[in-house]
């Protein structure tokens, strides 16, 4: 293969192989570069690869019109050759006439090559700088771009806002739409709670002509009644202003749970209504619910603000997240009830029977304790800050995390034997100081008592 047909080789490869990069090039930019980039990047690679071209077929013709060629005619080259000559003969007078010759034609090839590298660097130092201005140019724009891209994505960020922000609005006005709907529903059950209740009255009023027990029985098919419309009551958010409150209420519950008992209805009547109804979130406050039994009673988040619960029988009832502030729950029983978050601020519970109940997380902070029986209660994550443990039964209970448990409280307790998760440091302290609060405690089975290492006296516990 000749020089030429070598040249024309790879000037097809070389030229095939520049278009078919500036194809996939353009194809590549086409959906997000803009046209003019596109264009001017297009007809530089069909420059360059027309340069190529010429590069290959045309060399000597572009060195020769560059940088010129070294040729024996030129006065410029013999000038060159003579003035070497001339320096040689004078300060080399021995030397060979042909290796003078010699070394004048090296000097000259020298002197041309010199030229032809030095025209190229600056044709290299301009290609440089083309290239350096168009890096520079498209970096300017791809700033511009995603400067643009930026400010889109701000314009479409608050446009999501302001959208949301009107679902918000939406969903505020809904909610009181359906708070609406459900106060014309209230209002029709609030019909049917008096129409219930005037039966109520005429019930107790023929058991009180008939001179029977200060305790009154209600019927069947009127206690079935009850039981419904309490559970048709459901809990929902009052108005607040012109927004809805967070907590969930339930006042209607709380008007039909007062009204039924303090009308002195029997134990099994009051039972049967509590345990087979719905009071949870009911609104109720301060009452006197002295005695009242209450087994099994639904009455999660219900508020009994300072109820008076004295000796009441809530056995197994739901008081879960309940307020019991400041309530009066003394030899109550409140054995296996759930108390879990309840609110028991201030509430006194002495000598309250609060064995196996389960209060976790509930607040105890301030609350009277004195001698009451936690045995085997679930007491984790539970406040006890200034609560007052004298002679408090904690045998078996679980203190798992429990806050504001000093020293000086639970020192005063009447046991802690077999006590599951108290702070190991407090009970070192504590099996120094007392260790009969460790020690196992007795029963008397003929007196059927318990006796307590560090009690003197026996406990009915």
């Amino acid at each position: 293969m000749n020089p030429s047909q070598r040249n024309l080789l790879v000037g097809t490869l070389f030229g095939m192989s520049i278009m078919i990069l500036a194809y996939y090039f353009r194809n590549g930019l086409s959906e997000n570069a803009p046209p003019f980039l596109i264009g001017f990047l297009t007809c530089l690679i069909i420059i360059i690869g027309l340069a190529a071209f010429a590069a290959l077929f045309y060399e000597k013709q572009i060195r020769k019109f560059l940088v010129g060629e070294p040729e024996e005619d030129n006065g410029n080259d013999e000038n060159i050759k003579t003035t070497f000559k001339n320096l040689a003969q004078k300060y080399l007078p021995e030397s060979n006439p042909q290796e003078i010759e010699t070394l004048a034609r090296y000097f000259q090839m020298f002197s041309w090559g010199r030229a032809v590298y030095a025209t190229l660097g600056v044709i290299a130092s301009i290609f440089i700088a083309l290239g350096g201005i168009l890096g520079s140019v498209l970096i300017f724009k791809q700033n511009s771009l995603l400067e643009t891209q930026t400010e889109k994505i701000i314009e479409q960020t608050d446009l999501l806002a302001a959208q949301n922000q009107k679902f918000d609005i939406q969903n505020k006005r809904l909610s009181l739409q359906n708070n609406l709907i459900e106060a014309e529903r209230r209002s029709s059950l609030v019909f049917l709670m008096s129409n219930i209740l005037d039966k109520v009255d005429e019930e107790i009023k023929v058991q009180y002509q008939e001179g029977r027990s200060k305790k009154f029985r209600l019927s069947q098919p009127l206690v079935s009644r009850i039981v419904a419309l309490s559970k048709a009551f459901r809990p929902y958010r009052m108005m607040e202003g012109d927004t809805l409150s967070e907590k969930l209420v339930s006042p209607e519950r709380g008007q039909l749970f007062i009204a039924l008992m303090e009308n002195n209805l029997d134990s099994l009547t009051q039972n049967t209504i509590v345990a087979d109804g719905d009071f949870s979130y009911a609104v109720i406050g301060k009452i006197n619910l002295k005695g009242a039994m209450l087994v099994n009673a639904r009455l999660e988040r219900v508020d009994l603000y300072e109820a008076n619960l004295d000796k009441a029988n809530l056995l197994k009832a739901n008081l879960e997240g309940a307020n019991l502030e400041g309530a009066n729950l003394n030899e109550a029983n409140l054995s296996t009830t759930n108390l879990d978050e309840a609110n028991l601020y201030r509430a006194s519970l002495i000598n309250a029977d609060i064995r196996a109940a389960k209060l976790h997380g509930a607040s105890l902070i301030a609350a009277n304790l004195d001698r009451a029986n936690l045995r085997g209660a679930f007491l984790s994550e539970i406040n006890f800050a200034e609560a007052y443990l004298n002679r408090t039964n904690f045998s078996g209970a679980y203190l798992n995390e429990a806050t504001n448990v000093v020293k000086h409280q639970i020192v005063l307790a009447r046991t802690l034997y077999l006590t599951k998760g108290l702070d190991s440091t407090l009970k070192i302290e504590l099996q120094l100081e007392k260790p009969c609060l460790f020690k196992k405690v007795e029963r008397d089975r003929k007196i059927q008592k318990y006796i307590y290492p560090c009690d003197n006296n026996n406990s009915p516990w």
